[in-house]
Order: C-alpha cells, then structure tokens, then sequence
C-alpha cells in the first residue's frame, strides 16, 4: 500500500472507532478480513499506529486545541506523524493515487506550521492528566489510591502489553511447549513463580500453530495466571465460575483440580458461554458444566441455595468492571470510561456479590477478582459486602500466597493489588473472603 493508502485507512478505522462502542480490536480485525489487499506489513503500520493514537490520544488532541484546530481523525494523525517524524504531507498528499485522503488544507497547511516549531510531544503548560493521557476525573480516581506513585502506574498502562501463555499440564508440560515453540522459530522465557507459565520474546500470531490448537496451551496473561493460581483449586473442589466470560480461569482451575471434583461455569452471554465451551474442549476439561444465567439473580442461584445451602466450595467472582487494569491491550477502553460507566458497574459489582455469595457453603470462600485498579471497584467493593453480611470475614491472602507460590509476598494488605509498573502484567485486584462455619 502507498504512504497515503496507509493513511485513508488509519483515517477510516479512527472515524469507526470514535463512533462506536465497538472494542478497537474488533474494528482493526473487522478492517483486516474486508481488505486482504493489504499486506502483513500495511496491517502491522496501521494496528500500530492506530494503538499508539489511542495511547497518546491525551498529548495529542491537546496540542490540537493548543494551537486552536479542530479534533478530528485527520488533525490527530497530523500531529501523530509530526511527533513520529514521518513525512506528513507524502502520507496525505498523493494526486495519482485515487485511495488517497483529501489533500492537506490551508487550515491544516498552517496547524503543520506552528507544529513545526516544536520536537517534543510535552509541553511545559501540558495537565499532568493530559501528559498521562488519561482524562481528569480518571487521573483524580488513581491519585486517590497510588497518590505520587499514580504517574508510575499510568506510564506503565500505557506500554505494549507482553504475550504470554499458560501451558496446560492436562495435555502438555512446559518444557515440552517451549521446546515445540522454539522449532518452529517462537522463542520463549519462564514466568516467575508461575511453573507453567512461558513468555513469548516477540509477538506472534499463536492460534494458527497445531500445539495450540491441540489444546497445549491457552493464551493468558501473566497477572490473570497469578489470580487464578490463589483461588487455589484442589482435587475433588466443587467451583462456581459465576462470571466466567470466555472460560480462562475455568480452563486454569479444571488444570489445577486434574480435572476432579466440578466447576459450573456460568455467565449471561450466550456468546460468551459458546466460546469458553470450545476452548474447554480443546483443553480437554471434562470436569465442568455450562450454565447461561438470565441474570445475576437468577432463579437457579435461589434453588440451588434453598436445597444445599450453597454447597460450593469456592465461587470465583471475575466481576465486569472498568478494565483499567488491562490498558495495555485495550488502550480504547479508557477513553470510554466516565464516571458514570463506574457508577454503574459498583451497582452491579454489589449485586452480583450479594447474589452469588448464596451458593458458597459455610466454611466456603467467595473470591472476588476484577482487572480494576479503581477504589471503587475493589476495596471498597469489598468492604460494603463485610459491613452488610456479617457471616462472611476476610482472610489474609498472604497465607494463601505462601501456600501456592511457597514465597512472602511483598504486600502488607490482606488483599492483593497487581499492578503493570511492578509485575509487567495487567493489573488485577484479589480479594478471599471466607464463610463463617
């Protein structure tokens, strides 16, 4: 593709993304399907250049409105090019090229101009939200929690995600996986404290290779490993999976039981359900069971309460929340992100622990997890729920750490905060909390 094709199409994809609440993901792979003229290395420059708009949207639209220009899709890829020092007017104007974006106009003529003046993309009268890139009330959200630590955690949200995978010992072993990895050119190293865990030197295209699709492995996160490593999963368990999503923990939990004991994976997609169940398959998980809820308070929850009391061992709670712990991958998500969206899902978040704590027996555990760095989402999540249901308490999750990892873990909090400027993963909070016998 030419210089100015490459540049119509970021143009295309901003405008689907900005007008929609479609993921970035989904409309950069939708774009990919519809144009397989391009080829790996058109798309390669284009997903790149569109995440790192979304990650630096803050510093560059506000040096649109500093030098009083519109924001559009055409002025934020200007002053993109201009601070990656690529040639902007050969990227927009190309007369023989019928793909071409309109050319530069004698507005943007003279936006170019006064961005000539300057190299770097921080300016001295720049907000600190801004330099973070990340609006005002989201910044004030994590100043409230991290305090002068909060540029440290943003910076580090706002780098490329790593790829790493979790080896699954009911088909495979690490070794084995890494070996098969690296005949055919995929070198990778070992997570710390994670023994299946392996991380990929460079990106790579994983699903298309026959170990995966044989189920050696599953493509997860080394912070989701870890949370999913301390729910401590035993042999014989009986598991509630209440927001299973597309089944990664069900799948790291079934490994971790030997495919014992019983895992009731629940969620109310469908979709979502449909996909962890292919996933499961391919794993070769026997050990666990789908239900679709209508809700959260479904009708099932209060049966299966009035008839065992609970009866579940452990219910994992992997609550919808912001995903501003996931920044990394989703670069998108924090531009979406208001107080209302957080209001919203806190109500939410409530009912969804009220509701499925019914099914954890007496002496059980209700493990709370989001991939939220928020107050809001978490401890204070947390601390609602002990105040309204006196008969569950808070274990420490230091002890549950040594136990699985058989290291002290740094933290002097019962609950556990994973943070991307610290373990070079995404971030994850963790919360045990126990039913009183």
């Amino acid at each position: 593709m030419k210089p100015t094709s490459l540049t119509t199409a970021i143009i295309e994809i901003l405008d689907s993304i900005n007008n929609s609440k479609i993921p970035a993901d989904r409309i950069i792979s939708f774009w990919n399907k519809n144009n397989r003229y391009a080829g790996s290395k058109d798309k390669s420059f284009i997903t790149e250049s569109i995440y790192n708009i979304l990650r630096n949207k803050g510093q560059i639209e506000w040096w649109v409105k500093y030098l009083d220009c519109n924001i559009s899709a055409r002025t934020i890829i200007i002053c993109y090019y201009h601070f990656t020092n690529q040639d902007v007017k050969n990227m927009f104007n190309d007369s023989k090229n019928k793909y071409a974006p309109c050319p530069i106009s004698s507005k943007e003529l003279k936006f170019i101009e006064k961005l000539q003046k300057y190299n770097s993309i921080n300016h001295k009268e720049m907000p600190i939200h801004d330099k973070l890139n990340i609006s005002e009330y989201l910044y004030n959200k994590f100043f409230e929690f991290y305090a002068e630590q909060t540029p440290q955690v943003l910076s580090a949200l706002n780098t490329e995600a790593n790829i790493d995978i979790r080896v699954n010992n009911l088909k495979s072993d690490t070794e084995q996986v890494a070996k098969e990895l690296e005949e055919q050119g995929i070198e990778t190293t070992k997570l710390p404290i994670l023994s299946n865990g392996l991380r990929l030197n460079k990106r790579f295209a994983l699903s298309s290779l026959k170990t995966f699709k044989n189920g050696f492995f599953e493509i997860q996160d080394c912070g989701s490993q870890i949370v999913s490593k301390l729910i401590n999963a035993k042999k014989g368990d009986k598991i509630v999976d209440f927001c299973a999503g597309a089944g990664g923990k069900t799948l790291a939990m079934a490994d971790d039981m030997k495919n014992t004991g019983r895992i009731i994976y629940c969620d109310v997609s469908e979709k979502r359900l449909d996909r962890a169940s292919i996933r499961l398959r391919r794993g070769g998980v026997n050990n666990a069971e789908k239900r679709l809820l209508s809700s959260e308070k479904d009708k099932w929850i209060k049966r299966r309460n009035e008839r065992f009391s609970g009866g579940f061992d452990k219910v994992v709670v992997d609550a919808p929340c912001s995903g501003t712990g996931t920044w990394r991958r989703n670069p998108d998500q924090k531009w979406r992100t208001d107080e209302q969206t957080i209001n919203e899902l806190c109500v939410l978040q409530e009912s969804i622990l009220k509701s499925s704590s019914r099914l954890v027996r007496p002496g059980g555990k209700l493990i709370y997890i989001t991939c939220s760095l928020l107050k809001d989402e978490n401890e204070s999540q947390v601390d609602k729920f002990l105040d309204n249901n006196k008969d569950f308490h808070l274990c420490d999750i230091n002890n549950t750490w040594f136990d699985t990892f058989e290291q002290k873990n740094i933290s002097d909090d019962k609950t556990l905060r994973i943070t991307a400027h610290q373990n070079n993963s995404d971030g994850f909070f963790m919360a045990i909390l126990e039913r009183r016998i």
